[in-house]
């Protein structure tokens, strides 16, 4: 119900703005993380000191990373990559190296759709999402030396790769016509991913929206929304604000924004946290939320 939804939002937004008012009782807050790896790759992300790849930022969003398992994936991605350069140097036409390529990659890395895995998990035992899989795709289109442009919709996400001026549409999720070079069935694809509704009505799901390229550096920031929405639609809110705020490191958008509200929202009404970590919660979510027009006028 949008109404319902609305309601929601205006009164959280109340809230929002109260604690971002006392804000400066608890100041900067240091980021909580869930692996030593984490710390480490992100630490030297944000203090520009020993600069990770975007592959790497994106393995550290797994709960589960440490140092092993990021090595194992980079050596499966590195793997892949040798792979498809041997067989680019060997194909003269562009668009058949990328049509092999899209289904080569589909049967040896993507075995299994999952909803909220991690990038991690994609590629050391082949689970995936549209994100997971997009986001594998973009990377190593790039260090092919493409330039994939990738799409974020309100509910999926997919990329476009051109070769000889010409659009070529991947959709991750799809094995078998994925693939797409038909002018009429990208425009068809398009205009389904325009269509798409939220059916998700007992759990959070972004209320606006959009259609927005991303560059490689916001995955991961989208990677961390996507498992903050896994950890508040299984009622950790605590997770959910350890989450948010890293996402908000990478990507600051009316996504944040929304469903930093929301997480106050339920914050402020969970009887179950205590008022000190509740006080808490609430200002770590007022210092990266970002109150817009579009939101503020509901």
């Amino acid at each position: 119900n949008v109404n319902k939804i609305n309601l929601v939002l205006r009164k959280a937004l109340h809230i929002a703005l109260l604690i971002t008012i006392s804000a400066n009782l608890f100041g900067q807050n240091a980021l909580n993380f869930h692996s030593d790896y984490e710390k480490k790759v992100l630490t030297d992300f944000i203090n520009n000191t020993d600069i990770p790849s975007t592959l790497e930022l994106q393995l550290i969003v797994d709960r589960n990373i440490n140092e092993f398992e990021a090595k194992n994936a980079l050596n499966n991605y590195n793997s892949l990559l040798t792979t498809l350069k041997s067989k680019k140097e060997t194909t003269k036409s562009e668009a058949t190296f990328l049509s092999w390529m899209f289904y080569k990659v589909h049967r040896k890395a993507l075995k299994n759709y999952n909803q909220y895995v991690t990038l991690a998990e994609t590629l050391n035992n082949g689970n995936y999402d549209c994100l997971t899989a997009t986001s594998l795709y973009a990377q190593l289109l790039t260090d092919l030396g493409f330039k994939p442009e990738v799409i974020e919709t309100t509910y999926h996400i997919y990329l476009k790769v051109f070769s000889n001026g010409q659009p070529i549409l991947f959709e991750s999720t799809d094995p078998i016509n994925g693939f797409i070079v038909s002018e009429r069935e990208i425009a068809e694809r398009t205009r389904e991913y325009a269509q798409e509704e939220n059916n998700l009505s007992n759990y959070y799901s972004f209320n606006n929206k959009f259609n927005e390229s991303l560059e490689l550096i916001k995955l991961t920031g989208l990677q961390y929304f996507n498992t903050a929405v896994f950890a508040y639609n299984s009622k950790h809110l605590i997770e959910t604000v350890d989450l948010l705020e890293k996402a908000s490191i990478f990507y600051q958008s009316d996504r944040i924004t929304e469903f930093g509200i929301v997480l106050a929202n339920a914050i402020s009404n969970d009887s179950e946290i205590s008022s000190e970590e509740k006080n808490q919660s609430l200002h770590r979510v007022a210092d990266f939320i970002k109150v817009g027009n579009t939101l503020a006028s509901r």
